[in-house]
């Protein structure tokens, strides 16, 4: 019984799902804990349902209970925004009562314990999946939070905090001020290089992304007066090295950041 429901699963067949877990209820020779039954790669049934697509099938089982687990994980894994709009508001109050960190005990051989459903949703740099989740409340990713050790994990979760920290649309979505903000993280990335060597080249990249990204934005101004008039905005003094107010290309300058210092 319980290989076939995971095949039902699998393969979205909402209806037969429905009988089965209406049987359930009505008959002792049909048993199924939709809290520990999993396939042969660990997933739960819900996992199951999300990671194959099958969205109606994961309704249904919402409907009846099933755990969230990593559910919500697996929908941004997709980038399947329905899925994730399905899963947010139940995942949001698991996600609060659970704890994310190198040492927890909360991960799965799919994600690693510190992956929050904002960190992996900022790797992929999903903006619609992004604003669905800040909206809701779900928590941010800070690299402070992750102590630097010769712990592979720990340097791991601190490295994917700044990818997703460093994602454009993460930026855009979170920060009062895109401009600033992409070249403060450029510069904190620049400035730890020497103390992560073996990460050099991932730091260098997501450095230069951030760059790129207040480049981009600087060419979607719509002429050279709105371009200068934003490149001579002034940034709040705690922005600047000098605590003085610095207008945003002076603070580029100040900061070393080379590409946006060509305009």
């Amino acid at each position: 019984m319980e290989a076939r429901f995971l095949v039902l699963v699998r393969n979205n067949e909402v209806s037969e799902v429905s009988t089965v877990l209406g049987e359930e209820n009505v008959s002792p020779d049909v048993s199924l804990d939709l809290g520990t039954l999993r396939d042969k790669f660990g997933r739960s049934v819900l996992e199951l349902a999300v990671d194959s697509g099958s969205r109606e099938v994961a309704e249904v089982l919402l409907d009846h209970g099933a755990p969230i687990g990593d559910a919500l994980l697996y929908a941004i894994d997709r980038q399947d925004v329905g899925a994730v709009g399905i899963l947010k508001e139940r995942a949001l109050t698991e996600t609060l009562g659970r704890t994310y960190g190198v040492d927890s005990e909360d991960g799965s051989s799919a994600f690693p314990s510190y992956m929050t459903p904002v960190m992996l949703a900022a790797m992929k740099n999903n903006y619609d999946i992004l604003e669905m989740l800040l909206q809701a409340g779900f928590p941010t990713p800070a690299p402070d939070d992750y102590k630097w050790t010769t712990d592979i994990s720990e340097s791991i979760a601190w490295l994917d905090a700044y990818r997703a920290v460093c994602s454009p649309s993460y930026i855009l979505l979170t920060s009062p001020d895109p401009f600033h903000t992409a070249f403060r993280t450029a510069k904190a990335l620049r400035d730890v290089l020497w103390k992560r060597e073996q990460y050099r080249p991932e730091l260098e990249q997501l450095a230069d992304q951030c760059e790129t990204f207040a480049c981009e934005l600087l060419d979607e101004a719509r002429s050279t007066k709105e371009a200068e008039t934003i490149l001579e905005h002034l940034c709040s003094p705690e922005h600047s090295p000098y605590k003085k107010p610095v207008s945003t290309i002076q603070l580029a300058v100040d900061l070393q950041l080379m590409q946006v210092r060509y305009y």
